[in-house]
Order: C-alpha cells, then sequence, then structure tokens
C-alpha cells in the first residue's frame, strides 16, 4: 500500500510542480515577447497532458521506460526554454506535464492534505515561476528534474496491484446539463485566463506569476466555503456567479488601470468559483472529461481568435458570452446539486 507520508508529499509536490510549470510558460512568453497567439497555444499543450495522462496509464508501464520517457521530457523542455525553440519546447511541455497531472490525479485516494495546505503549495508553484525565468538556471534545473526522480521513486514505492488508474470515459453523458455547465466554465476561464495579461500596463511580466494568483485566491475561499456547505442549493447559484464572471471580464475591455483590471481578475474568481458546487452533484462521473475538453478548446479558440484578430478584445467578449450560456442553462435547469 502507499503510505498516507507518501501520497501527501505527492500531492503536495506535484501540485507545485503543475503551476510552477504552468506558470512558467506563461511568463517565458510574455518576457521573450513571443507572438501572443503562440501564448495560449502554448498552454493547451500543456492542457493536452491532462488528456493524455487521463487515457494513457503510465503507471502500468515499465518503470524504467517510464522514467526514462519523463527524464527525455524534462530535458527537452529545459532546453525549449532556454534556446527559444518553440517546437522542443512544446514537447517537453506535453511530455512533462503528463507524468505530472498523472502523479497528481490519477490514483484514487483520498486527499491527505487540507484545501489550505493544497492552495499554498499551488500559491507558491505560481510565485515561484517568477524565479524559475530568472537568471537561476539551476533553480530551474533541480525543480523540473524532480520530476522524473519523483517519478521513479513514487512508482516504486507502488504495488501495483493496490493502484487503480482513473480512466476517462469514453462515452460520455452529452444530455446531462452539468456536464455542459463544466464545459463550458472552462472555456470562459481559459479564453481570457492568459491572454488578458496583455492588457497590463507598465508591469514587468515575470510579476504575471505572482499577481495570477489574485484570482486563485477568490478561488480558494469559493471552493472552502462550498466543499463544506450542507443545506441545499439551486443550480442557478451557478448562473449568478457566472454572470458576475462574465460581466467583469467584460468590464476589462473598457481600458481601466492596472489596479482595477486586477480587482477584476480577483472577481472572476469568486463567480467562477461557484463551479465548486458540481462537486456534490449526483450525476458528476463525467465531470473531469468536459473540464479537460473544456482547458484545451478554450485555449486553442483564445489563440486561434488573437492569431486572427491581433489582440485579446474578442476572446474576452466570446468568453463572456461561454459564462451566459452558463447562466442560461443553470436558469432553465431544475436540479439540485447537493444530495
Amino acid at each position: 500500500m502507499i503510505s498516507m507520508k507518501l501520497m501527501r508529499y505527492n500531492t503536495l509536490i506535484t501540485n507545485y510542480l503543475a503551476k510552477c510549470l504552468e506558470l512558467s510558460i506563461l511568463v517565458w512568453g510574455y518576457m521573450q515577447g513571443i507572438p501572443l497567439y503562440q501564448i495560449p497555444i502554448l498552454m493547451a499543450l500543456f492542457h493536452v497532458g491532462y488528456l493524455i495522462s487521463a487515457n494513457i496509464p503510465f503507471m502500468s508501464w515499465k518503470k524504467m521506460f517510464s522514467g526514462i520517457l519523463i527524464l527525455i521530457g524534462a530535458i527537452l523542455l529545459l532546453y525549449g526554454f532556454y534556446s527559444s525553440d518553440v517546437f522542443i519546447l512544446s514537447v517537453g511541455i506535453v511530455i512533462t506535464a503528463s507524468f505530472i497531472i498523472q502523479l497528481k490525479d490519477n490514483i484514487k485516494k483520498n486527499n491527505p492534505v487540507s484545501i489550505t495546505t493544497k492552495f499554498f503549495s499551488k500559491a507558491i508553484g505560481m510565485g515561484s515561476a517568477i524565479v524559475m525565468m530568472s537568471q537561476y538556471k539551476l533553480i530551474l534545473l533541480a525543480a523540473f528534474l524532480l520530476v522524473p526522480l519523483f517519478y521513479v521513486y513514487f512508482q516504486f514505492q507502488v504495488n501495483d496491484e493496490k493502484v487503480t488508474i482513473v480512466r476517462t470515459e469514453f462515452k460520455p453523458n452529452v444530455r446531462n446539463p452539468m456536464n455542459w455547465i463544466q464545459f463550458f466554465h472552462h472555456l470562459h476561464y481559459f479564453l481570457f485566463c492568459y491572454t488578458f495579461w496583455a492588457l497590463i500596463k507598465n508591469i514587468p511580466s515575470g510579476y504575471f506569476s505572482v499577481l495570477f494568483i489574485l484570482g486563485w485566491i477568490a478561488y480558494y475561499f469559493m471552493e472552502k466555503k462550498y466543499r463544506k456547505e450542507n443545506k441545499s442549493f439551486n443550480i442557478t447559484s451557478i448562473g449568478y456567479g457566472h454572470l458576475l464572471s462574465g460581466i467583469t471580464v467584460l468590464l476589462m475591455l473598457l481600458n481601466p488601470t492596472n489596479t482595477i483590471i486586477l480587482f477584476l481578475w480577483f472577481l472572476t474568481g469568486l463567480g467562477g468559483g461557484t463551479i465548486y458546487m458540481l462537486r456534490h452533484c449526483k450525476e458528476k462521473e463525467h465531470l473531469s472529461f468536459f473540464e479537460d475538453w473544456g482547458h484545451v478548446v478554450g485555449c486553442i479558440f483564445a489563440g486561434t481568435i488573437v492569431y486572427f484578430t491581433d489582440s485579446v478584445q474578442l476572446t474576452l467578449i466570446i468568453s463572456f458570452i461561454a459564462a451566459l450560456i452558463i447562466a442560461v442553462i443553470s436558469f432553465f435547469d431544475n436540479h439540485k446539486i447537493y444530495s
């Protein structure tokens, strides 16, 4: 059996690494001044890691082969960052993210850490991206070489018969409105969360990794509230929350100051955080499938829009429309979220 202590370390380290990699990509893209459309596309490749890890049970592969593959991924990732070779970086992102997410999400086990501890491990990962993308190359090297080392160590501690791999359902229930709320929530979020930073003026892009935490603080408060709430909520609460989130995204079009933009970013987390109510939905077996596809489609959609329009304005408008769709679905559905 896997010890609780090992599972706790696994949760903390992989939460840290996942957010560190995600925000390192974001910071690297803005610091390097690559075309804006490439940033959400690179982020889409990070989220492709979720899809791969959900459908390919790495834990059942030969341990040595898994270790070699993730080592190759980490090396390609590092080389891509330092050489500014977007293709090699892309391959490194997909491989490294796949293994991080595999460790993070694909073992069925009661979460051994609190919501607060999990949040701080993620927040430290986000904030440290500014260090990873600075001159401290040895720190970056050490951080991402942790991935293969920890992966191999974790594998050899696992009794393969006791590990259950979470496999994504290939016939998801497309008639369940809860699934579509989940999909459009993530479409709404990923349409704008990597691109609206282009509206920020006179703040070094390295600090985006720290400022990114502002939106997640709001999500943290909402997760803590709705995971502990026992009374029944009507699904319309999610609709109202996403109306708030959609309107705040739309307000970014008014060319406000940096302070107001960051405050609006915080408010999107308060509204969007109502999505945590779906965790208590009776019919939730396909939520992860729709979430993963919402990540990828949202990023690709954002990159495509920016490529053809050379601006982020349309991504904000379509993000608002996605939030509006959530409101419409929720207002016309009579499900109770909590059983």
